[in-house]
């Protein structure tokens, strides 16, 4: 698995093909997994970072304040073949953007079934997550 300390070209593309990403952080308790919507994938806000959009009262905002770290996983494979497969691993920092700039450019109508508001929704948040190692593997497993 070949490992780099930024997002590169090619770990855009290949999160643009897979949209889901399973989300870790970490509690007292263990490691805390769930599958979230990247909304932006360095074409939105092009610094390297990657943003979804949250509740401020999920339990993943109180984890990632105790904790502002997380790893990103992703996973695809063409056809039927799980010998050909791809995955990505992000090692990444954690912070949080209330700016309605950020909110307007990453929104889109279909969000509105988790925030009846819009971007002027009070429990609307915009998760940042920044990279410090990506690790990225293509074909045979």
């Amino acid at each position: 698995m070949a490992t780099s300390t930024r997002m590169e070209d090619r770990h855009w593309q290949y999160m643009r093909k897979i949209k889901v990403v399973y989300v870790a952080t970490a509690t007292a308790e263990g490691p805390n997994v769930r599958a979230m919507e990247a909304l932006s994938i360095n074409d939105k806000i092009p610094d390297g970072s990657i943003r979804f959009f949250t509740s401020k009262d999920s339990k993943k905002v109180a984890e990632m304040h105790q904790s502002p770290k997380a790893c990103l996983y992703m996973w695809s494979r063409e056809g039927m073949d799980c010998h050909q497969a791809s995955e990505m691993r992000v090692m990444a920092t954690c912070s949080f953007e209330t700016d309605r700039a950020i909110k307007e450019k990453l929104w889109n109508d279909s969000l509105y079934q988790y925030f009846p508001g819009g971007v002027e929704d009070p429990t609307l948040l915009v998760l940042k997550v920044t990279p410090v190692t990506v690790e990225y593997k293509e074909g045979r497993h």
